[in-house]
């Protein structure tokens, strides 16, 4: 169970402070359902992600890990857990989590149907969230979310509703709500 930082974040002594304290209890859940190679209900009696067991081939341990970032730039570091670069799978983040009123509140979690990636712009040079979302067979959708004011916020997201229109299923969103009628409709390419 491996910390992926930069050197920056490396030296600073706030490092100690959010692992050592604030998400410690968060980072240790995780070290010890890794460890054990705890099966997926385990991980869903614990209300953790049961993602993790699709990242238990070779050494567990080393496929994890944690990471600190402040994604909105309000100063508080957000504690991300997740697979980490070179896994055999795509580096997924299996839990969010921020402070509100000194305390770890969590913001997002993956699972089977809805997954969380970080994704990072160099155009805007900033990080944001990527959500993948299933609602049954026929829908899905990838949205990008900006951390703001303690909640994630759209930023954009392409759906795909083959069940509203089989010849013009794809649409632009700016919301979560599944809800095709407030949705602009875009042809294959554009989506």
């Amino acid at each position: 169970f491996t910390e992926e930082m930069s050197p920056t974040e490396a030296e600073d002594d706030t490092t100690t402070y959010y692992t050592d304290v604030v998400y410690a209890q968060q980072i240790k859940r995780y070290h010890t359902a890794i460890s054990h190679q705890w099966d997926m209900e385990a991980y869903w009696d614990q209300e953790m992600s049961s993602m993790v067991v699709h990242y238990y081939d070779g050494t567990p341990l080393d496929n994890v890990g944690f990471t600190l970032m402040d994604l909105d730039g309000d100063g508080i570091q957000e504690l991300m857990i997740g697979a980490i670069l070179g896994s055999e799978r795509d580096p997924l983040v299996f839990e969010i989590w921020t402070l509100q009123n000194n305390e770890p509140v969590m913001l997002a979690q993956s699972g089977s149907h809805n997954r969380y990636y970080l994704q990072y712009a160099d155009e805007d040079d900033r990080w944001s969230v990527a959500y993948e979302a299933e609602n049954g067979a026929a829908n899905h959708a990838v949205y990008y979310l900006q951390l703001a004011d303690g909640e994630f916020h759209v930023i954009q997201g392409i759906l795909f509703d083959a069940l509203a229109s089989e010849n013009a299923p794809w649409f632009m969103a700016y919301d979560l709500d599944w809800d095709i009628s407030n949705d602009e409709p875009i042809d294959e390419e554009t989506a």
